[in-house]
């Protein structure tokens, strides 16, 4: 998402530049406009990565801190499922022992599966995600960014090798030099 805003920002400024700077004495080259665009960009995008790893952080030494909702394990599970339907055998309740063990089986199976990963292993994850998105966002601007200064540069050039192209292919009336 934030590629696309930036990446449309680029292009915007490529397209329209900036009023602003038409009315200085020596306005400035259009490459230098887009240069202070992707530095602006890139601090404002660096800033939103730091802002995000640092709520996984305290997402993650709040997570830490608890101490009473730790995942039971299946094998507790199993044990207490069998313990009470044991119970409730002797009671000469058969059909609370088998759902009582059966619901222990559950639970088990259930509590293993979704546990989550660790505090610590969950919280760098995220971090390494949220930095690998944040280059790839940068680099991606970078280059809207060098595209749009060099296009005016190209785009002659790509003109007349695509006239000459389709020229050559029968397609058009010769170019004229």
């Amino acid at each position: 998402m934030w590629f696309l805003l930036l990446a449309m920002g680029a292009l915007l400024l490529g397209a329209f530049g900036l009023p602003a700077t038409q009315r200085l004495e020596f306005p400035p080259p259009p490459e230098a406009v887009l240069a202070a665009y992707f530095l602006l960009a890139t601090l404002f995008r660096l800033l939103v990565r730091d802002f995000r790893i640092a709520s996984f952080e305290r997402k993650a030494r709040k997570l830490a801190r608890r101490t009473t909702d730790k995942p039971a394990s299946m094998m507790g599970e199993l044990g207490m499922g069998v313990g009470r339907g044991a119970l409730l055998a002797v009671g000469g309740d058969l059909m609370g022992a088998g759902l009582s063990l059966a619901s222990a089986l559950v639970r088990g199976a259930a509590s293993s599966v979704n546990a989550p990963p660790p505090p610590k292993r969950e919280r760098r994850r995220a971090g390494t995600w949220e930095r690998v998105k944040a280059l790839v966002c940068v680099a991606g601007v970078g280059l809207v960014c060098a595209g749009v200064a060099w296009e005016p540069v190209f785009h002659g050039r790509l003109v007349r090798v695509a006239e000459a192209a389709t020229s050559a292919a029968g397609l058009s009336p010769p170019v004229r030099p």
